[in-house]
């Protein structure tokens, strides 16, 4: 596949992902309510999942900041003098991606840690999945 299309898709993909996750960060909070108001209960392990999806739209928001270079460190070179931006740009650039490496290090352990432990945020949805989305974001 030509790397246009590719990128197309990506783009696609994460677009739908969060509409998708946004949807059901919606749904769940109004299934909860009508089901407490119609049924007596509501939905078994809605804050947790609402919880988790919060975690995840925060790291696609942030994805999609960056491919539409919205973020501040992105914006501060353009305020500075024309002489300083590339010194400026490169120095940044370095500094995230040395932070960007060390997160995802220290993501895996924390994707590993709960892998071992087992748990389960709502139904059969493990904590580690939830949590997977770190080292990749």
């Amino acid at each position: 596949m030509e790397k246009k299309a590719l990128l197309a898709t990506a783009r696609s993909a994460e677009n739908a992902l969060s509409v998708a996750v946004l949807a059901l960060m919606t749904a769940v909070p109004v299934a909860e309510v009508i089901g407490r108001e119609v049924f007596g209960h509501g939905v078994t392990g809605s804050l947790p999942l609402v919880e988790c999806l919060t975690f995840l739209i925060t790291f696609l928001g942030a994805a999609l900041a960056t491919r539409s270079e919205q973020l501040i460190v992105m914006v501060t070179p353009a305020l500075l003098p024309t002489r300083f931006r590339n010194g400026l740009k490169v120095f940044t650039s370095s500094l995230a991606a040395a932070i960007c490496v060390w997160l995802a290090f220290a993501s895996l352990d924390v994707v590993r840690i709960h892998h071992e432990s087992a748990g389960f945020i709502a139904w059969i949805i493990p904590v580690w999945l939830a949590v997977a989305f770190m080292p990749v974001g």
